[in-house]
């Protein structure tokens, strides 16, 4: 009868604690971190890994010169590609869009880049000048100057990376569908 009273207490003194354990909360310092939802932008001066983001596209090798992606209005490209590994520009131009933008100036452009799943703040970085060849109404090849946000990845490491440029404000006809974002998604593998 004594044991089976002990076994009652000891039970209860067990039952009570672990009510007690779980109901008064850890402290801030035993849990682990939380990551935040959101990372922060990349700016100048940056570094993902061992890539450094920085400006200077007119001395580095585009990255949309050598990919080539497709350009569908309010819809997303995706293209597969293999670069060097020297800097690479890789701020979005309107030189795609030269048709698709029907007029629509720089500024009414809302633009979003993300290397690897990293935002970058495009406005850190500030644009330049973009020139590329295209056909003149002539049919000899003329330069266009684009406006481009100036985004280089210096040092890029060897391997698959991901960028997503979108952007969004082009001119719309009254039944184009879609909600005005056009997207480019481009796989390159730094060789």
């Amino acid at each position: 009868m004594h044991n089976q009273y002990l076994t009652r207490v000891l039970a209860g003194v067990i039952v009570a604690s672990a009510l007690i354990a779980c109901s008064v909360p850890a402290r801030p310092a035993d849990l682990p971190a939380a990551k935040s939802a959101v990372a922060e932008p990349l700016g100048p001066g940056d570094s993902l890994g061992r890539m450094t983001l920085t400006t200077g596209s007119d001395e580095a090798i585009s990255i949309w010169t050598i990919c080539r992606p497709a350009t569908s209005l309010n819809a997303v490209a995706q293209t597969e590609c293999q670069v060097p590994g020297k800097s690479l520009a890789i701020g979005p131009t309107t030189a795609s869009l030269a048709e698709a933008a029907n007029g629509t100036s720089w500024e009414q452009l809302q633009w979003t880049l993300l290397l690897d799943d990293r935002p970058v703040d495009l406005e850190a970085f500030g644009t330049f000048n973009f020139r590329q060849s295209h056909k003149g109404p002539a049919g000899r090849d003329a330069y266009y100057t684009y406006p481009a946000w100036d985004v280089v990845i210096v040092q890029p490491t060897v391997g698959r990376h991901t960028l997503r440029a979108a952007v969004q404000g082009l001119d719309q006809s009254a039944d184009a569908a879609g909600d005005g974002v056009t997207e480019w998604v481009i796989n390159f593998t730094v060789q």
